[in-house]
């Protein structure tokens, strides 16, 4: 009963409905199935799933999208169950999506949202998010963010505005990642690449139009003025580096830090060694510092930007 209410909630507001975020704890697939297909929103301009625990097939999500072509910002953020594999999401209909502009999701979305040039031809930003369970200990020719990167958004990236990666920080093997694609010269010991592809490090720097990238959730607060010298660089330097990989990166976000004033100056110090194209950053939720002037106004602030 409390279903077929909401549903019919739904279609009363749904000529004015431009916002929904799902966040519905333990609900069956079978309902959410039954849910996302009996909901018509015309007007619907943002999609976000976030909750960790909702067990919403891929096959609803996918079916939902393609009738609902308002849509302009879409996030994919958890809940999502990817037991269908890529080869079968052929077969399901195309999202042309012809309003879309910025997506959050996970890599394995993409093959189906970017199969062909004319689907999300005004799509501008694209955020990879793999989910904590995402392995990224596992080889890199398996890897979902490495296939997505170099499959989908490279061919696209001459018409993208912006890249962004939003990490888990806490995932023990992100060090690894990064130095798959930075190479040999990120250190880390002898073996630091042992179960890396090393056809990962040729990836970033063919994305010759991108100009702003994003990383999130990196957690510089123990990176930042600490030494590792036995265990290699700090996730301050591997950032830098691996956003200098983008030889033509001119604006380089840095989000959840605190922008402090002590832990501006060593990461504009890293950003100006590894990242030499690189104009402005914006750390956190400050303003965007112009790095070519930061530190030379005469009192040792930042210049900030718009």
């Amino acid at each position: 009963m409390f279903l077929d209410w909401t549903i019919q909630l739904f279609s009363w507001c749904a000529p004015t409905l431009t916002h929904l975020e799902l966040q519905c704890h333990e609900t069956r697939r079978e309902t959410w199935q039954y849910f996302l297909s009996e909901i018509n929103l015309p007007s619907l301009q943002r999609l976000k799933i976030a909750n960790g625990t909702a067990m919403i097939q891929p096959s609803g999500i996918l079916q939902f999208l393609s009738k609902h072509s308002s849509i302009r910002t879409l996030l994919l953020l958890r809940g999502i169950q990817f037991s269908l594999q890529i080869s079968r999401m052929g077969s399901l209909p195309k999202p042309i999506l012809p309003s879309l502009e910025q997506v959050i999701a996970h890599p394995s979305y993409l093959p189906w949202l970017l199969r062909d040039k004319k689907q999300c031809p005004k799509l501008k930003e694209v955020t990879l998010l793999p989910e904590c369970r995402f392995q990224l200990l596992q080889p890199l020719s398996r890897s979902p963010m490495d296939r997505a990167l170099e499959t989908f958004l490279l061919p696209r990236s001459h018409k993208l505005d912006l890249i962004g990666f939003r990490l888990p920080p806490d995932h023990p093997g992100l060090n690894a990642w990064l130095r798959s694609h930075i190479g040999s010269s990120a250190g880390g010991g002898p073996n630091a690449q042992s179960n890396l592809s090393r056809r990962s490090e040729h990836i970033l720097p063919r994305f010759i139009h991108t100009k702003h990238l994003r990383i999130e959730s990196i957690q510089f607060l123990d990176a930042v003025g600490s030494s590792n010298s036995q265990t290699g660089p700090s996730r301050l330097e591997l950032i830098a580096r691996f956003a200098g990989l983008f030889p033509n990166l001119e604006y380089l976000e840095l989000l959840d830090i605190r922008a402090s004033a002590n832990r501006i100056p060593p990461i504009v110090d890293a950003i100006r060694q590894h990242c030499p194209r690189v104009k402005k950053v914006k750390i956190g939720h400050a303003s965007a510092i112009d790095i070519v002037w930061y530190g030379r106004s005469g009192f040792g602030d930042a210049v900030n930007v718009n």
